[in-house]
Formats: C-alpha cells, structure tokens, sequence
C-alpha cells in the first residue's frame, strides 16, 4: 500500500484517479494548486478511493439507465410509473449484473474481481447505450453522450500515454512513491 504522510497536494495525484479523463484533467488544473504540508496527515494512494470520481461516474450510470429505463417503459405502463420505477429497476438490474459476473470468476477464488466487475458493468452499459443511441426514443441523446464521453477518455488515456513521464513527475512532486 503506498502511502503519503503530511502532504494535502497528495490529493492531486493523477495516481490517485481512475479514468484517463480524470487523470488528465487533474493533471492540469493539479499543476496549479500550491504545495500544502499538513502535519498528522495520511493519504492512502489507491485509484479506487477517489471518492468525487467514484461517486461522479456512478450518479452518471445510475442516471443515465434510468433514463433509458424510463424511455422503455413508458408505452407500457404511463410516464409516472416508469418514472418511479426506473430508479429501483435499475439498482436491481445492477446488482443482478455483479453477481452474475461472480458466476464467471467464481473460479478464481482471493483475487480482485474489481477490475473484471468495472470492465463489465461497462461493456453492458456501452452495449446498452450503443443500442439506445440507435433507437428514436427521447433517451437516444443520453446514449450518444455516452458514447461520446468514452470516445473523449480513449482520447485522455492515449494522451496520458503520451505523457507518462510528466504523470510521473507530477506524482512525485506531490510526495507520491513510485
């Protein structure tokens, strides 16, 4: 576990974000912010604890399915009951897709399923929204705006890529182990 003792700027360590949006956009605004020492302080650095990028990118799913949720059922059952439904069917749907992935890598007992869970949580939303952005519903425009944002982090992590060594350096000013 990597650790930073004392160091507030540690919190703008692209090392710390998860998408290569993220990292690259702390990698700019981050070469910004002062260094700041603060006694009695530990960061933890893990990619999965950015809480603002967790919470961001999970409201963006959680919202974005729903919206498309609600678009499906709208014929069938009116607009106020796919709108209160949309939200729970989602959720449910979600953790029907987690556990049905433990089913595939359930032979791999004591490793780390979060990365094979992320992939595919986003394979099905990438799928799914591919085929919203294909349809005539209202929800069409949120799926294109999927598409387009993963378009724009393929394009941030081929530049992260690009510039390894500034990411690096950019990790060790802020007091980040390699």
């Amino acid at each position: 576990m990597r650790a930073v003792r004392n160091r507030a700027d540690a919190r703008w360590a692209p090392s710390r974000f998860n998408f290569a949006i993220f990292r690259l956009g702390v990698l700019i605004i981050g070469s910004r912010v002062p260094v700041e020492d603060r006694a009695d302080d530990v960061l933890v650095i893990d990619r999965n604890q950015n809480s603002v990028e967790s919470y961001a990118v999970s409201f963006w799913l959680v919202a974005s399915l729903s919206a498309y949720t609600q678009s499906l059922m709208v014929r069938p059952v009116g607009w106020i009951a796919a709108t209160l439904l949309s939200v729970p069917i989602v959720l449910a749907s979600l953790q029907i897709i987690v556990v049905a992935g433990g089913f595939v890598v359930l032979p791999a007992p004591g490793s780390d399923h979060t990365p094979f869970n992320g992939a595919l949580l986003m394979t099905v939303f990438a799928a799914l929204s591919a085929w919203i952005a294909s349809t005539s519903l209202w929800s069409r425009h949120i799926g294109m705006l999927f598409l387009i944002i993963v378009a724009i982090n393929a394009t941030a992590a081929v530049v992260i890529r690009l510039l390894g060594k500034q990411v690096a350096a950019a990790d060790r000013a802020r007091g980040v182990p390699d």
